[in-house]
């Protein structure tokens, strides 16, 4: 055999060698390929934060099988791009906060984010009104702490992901409207059934052994809809302090399974909303939902009425009650925390059981059936009309128009979604409500 470096002795050969292997195995461990609209990069922050900086608004980029430690990965505002990995066959650390941070903002077409096993770190999807909203679907996430916070007031899509609590009480989603004080937050219109929410659907939550979890906590006017999710020893709760609690929720069709060494099901603090449809096996407790502010807590307490309290919608203090019905056994029954702040009844004006504070009205309004119509003060529409008004109520379509899995399955899906995604909502144009 030639010697194929003549010049070089046997010590300079092996350095250049040496510097030819790493280089190359620099670029088979590291690289962002192709180009618009497609890439294919593997796993390693770097290599994906260089396809995320090539790529333009639309393009996807294709992550190859493997493990990663991100703790600075970002889908800027200007860009809505698709980061999917084949089969969850991506391990990714996640370290600190934002580690994967998605930024809904001024394009056409919304970012997407499947196919990636996430343990540790939080997650953040910032939304905004009016743009296109990012899609979060078909991955898992593990860890002790909060996995997923979401800021702003949507639109938004969270589907067919497992979370995995793995210590006691953990708060794994965090569902913000604003921020600590925020006022702006509760002056948003909301349309009850509508579009232009936060939509977590079709996933599935496990606890930790011998504890419990909670799927959601909601704060600072946050809005959205929770249905068709399967909790495994988990609960939810909306936080009733002030300035602000969470502001308006649509929870239908959910089931709990082994709820919870905690009180209640649900902790329903502040703000209003829907709660329908839903299902308790193997119950842990003989309460589900709990409402009202847990005064001594981080919950603001007082005279009715207190401002972002239970039963109020836009502005914080205007009448805009709460409906339960047609939940099924034992996930029938509700209690009031704060007798003092909140009244439950069967109608909005119930003299059996609701006197004593402001217009005798009921906050909570819990019946077998949808009544058919409800109050609503949500809007500045319904501010115009004369708060409250009312509506009748009809769930936004299901599945959610950009779901692509199947609706039976909770989690992750098997194989994955199919082949051809439909493409991220649009930004919701043209709104309008109907006021009786």
């Amino acid at each position: 055999m030639s010697n194929r470096f003549p010049a070089l002795n046997s010590w300079q050969r092996f350095l250049l060698l040496l510097l030819l292997i790493l280089a190359f195995g620099h670029n088979a461990l590291a690289q962002c390929t192709g180009s618009s609209p497609t890439w294919a990069t593997t796993p390693d922050q770097s290599s994906v934060n260089t396809c995320i900086s090539n790529a333009s608004s639309g393009d996807r980029i294709n992550v190859s099988s493997g493990s990663a430690t991100w703790s600075s990965v970002t889908i800027p505002s200007n860009k809505g791009l698709s980061l999917a990995c084949p089969s969850m066959s991506c391990s990714i650390t996640g370290s600190g906060f934002g580690y994967v941070t998605i930024n809904a903002g001024s394009t056409s077409v919304g970012s997407v984010l499947t196919g990636f096993s996430f343990t540790g770190g939080t997650l953040n999807v910032n939304t905004s009104n009016g743009n296109a909203a990012p899609r979060i679907y078909n991955n898992s996430f593990t860890g002790s702490g909060t996995l997923v916070e979401t800021d702003g007031h949507g639109p938004a899509l969270i589907d067919h992901n497992t979370i995995n609590s793995q210590s006691n009480a953990a708060e794994t989603f965090h569902i913000l409207g604003g921020s600590v004080g925020c006022t702006s937050c509760w002056t948003d219109d909301v349309v009850p059934g509508g579009p232009n929410m936060l939509f977590l659907e079709n996933n599935t939550w496990n606890g930790p052994g011998g504890g419990y979890c909670q799927a959601h906590e909601s704060f600072y006017g946050a809005v959205f809809t929770f249905r068709y999710n399967l909790l495994n020893g988990c609960q939810i709760d909306v936080h009733g302090s002030g300035p602000p609690s969470g502001r308006w929720g649509e929870w239908y069709n959910n089931t709990y399974n082994n709820c919870c060494t905690s009180s209640s099901d649900f902790d329903w603090r502040g703000g209003s909303g829907v709660y329908w449809g839903n299902t308790a096996t193997n119950r842990m407790n003989s309460t589900d939902t709990g409402l009202g502010p847990l005064c001594g807590s981080s919950d603001i307490c007082g005279t009715y009425p207190v401002q972002y309290q239970f039963g109020v919608g836009i502005g914080g203090l205007s009448y805009s009650p709460v409906y339960i019905w047609g939940n099924a056994t034992p996930e029938t029954s509700a209690h009031v925390v704060a007798p003092s702040m909140v009244q439950m009844g069967t109608a909005p004006n119930d003299p059996a059981h609701c006197s004593g504070m402001s217009g005798s009205l009921c906050n909570a309004i819990v019946t077998t059936t949808q009544p058919a119509t409800l109050l609503r003060c949500e809007s500045a529409a319904d501010v115009a009309a004369g708060c409250p008004v009312s509506y009748t109520y009809t769930p936004y379509t299901y599945p959610h128009p950009s779901d692509n899995c199947r609706s039976t399955t909770f989690g992750v899906v098997s194989g994955g979604c199919s082949s051809s995604s439909p493409p991220p909502p649009a930004p919701p144009s043209g709104l309008t409500a109907i006021v009786q």
